[in-house]
């Protein structure tokens, strides 16, 4: 695998009325190879679409508490394909890229449902913090289907010059196919900072595993996001 291998989402929002808003996602992902390790007995396939995400985020402020809730739900259609014999894709690169927040992106002959609630609460301008509870609904067409809890917590920072976070995110296995709960899940330590521009907001993003389990597949991300 080459330093250029890279995993994209293309995501677009529209407005539907004050508080409810339409997201689509395109995700797809490339895989670079060594030219020297490419062996004749293998093909391969350098670019792919993962499982394309249709759905939609209510928003709600909390005057009591000076907060605001957003609740994303929607589905994900099973749209990447399906890996062949003798046959290595960028599909392994998607998988490595999202495994706590969108790990369905890239999972071959899956239908997922995920809805997740989110709540800002400010602290003391411009600081707040970001509490993330939610639940993902995983059919897969050769195993058992899967339900997995995701959470996050996070602290941020934002003007109108400068967005700044710094927090944890994670999913664990609750239920379907012998799963347990601790030993199974993935968490990231996350910190990025950005810089608004009208409504493109370029910036740079770390993202670093928790536990054996996700060491196993990533050491270290660096994000890059407009």
């Amino acid at each position: 695998m080459t330093a250029g291998s890279s995993v994209y989402f293309l995501t677009g929002e529209i407005g539907i009325s004050e508080k409810i808003s339409l997201v689509g996602e395109l995700p797809f992902s490339y895989l670079g190879f060594v030219e020297k390790y490419i062996s004749p007995e293998f093909d391969y396939e350098n670019t792919i679409i993962g499982n394309i995400y249709i759905g939609g985020i209510l928003r709600k402020d909390t005057q009591e508490t000076d907060g605001h809730f957003f609740i994303e739900f929607g589905f994900r259609l099973p749209t990447t394909p399906k890996p062949k014999i003798n046959k290595i894709t960028a599909q392994s690169t998607g998988l490595r890229s999202e495994l706590s927040d969108r790990f369905e992106a890239f999972v071959s002959n899956t239908w997922a449902i995920p809805l997740i609630v989110n709540f800002v609460k400010p602290v003391k301008d411009p600081m707040a913090i970001k509490f993330r509870l939610g639940t993902v609904w995983d059919e897969r067409k050769d195993s058992e289907n899967m339900f997995f809890l995701l959470y996050g917590l996070t602290g941020l920072y934002r003007t109108s010059t400068v967005e700044a976070y710094l927090g944890i995110n994670g999913r664990s296995p609750y239920a379907g196919n012998d799963t347990e709960f601790f030993n199974d899940g993935f968490s990231q330590l996350r910190a990025g900072v950005a810089r608004p521009f009208n409504e493109i907001v370029p910036g740079i993003y770390l993202r670093k595993p928790v536990g054996e389990n996700y060491n196993r597949w990533v050491d270290l991300g660096i994000w890059n996001q407009y």
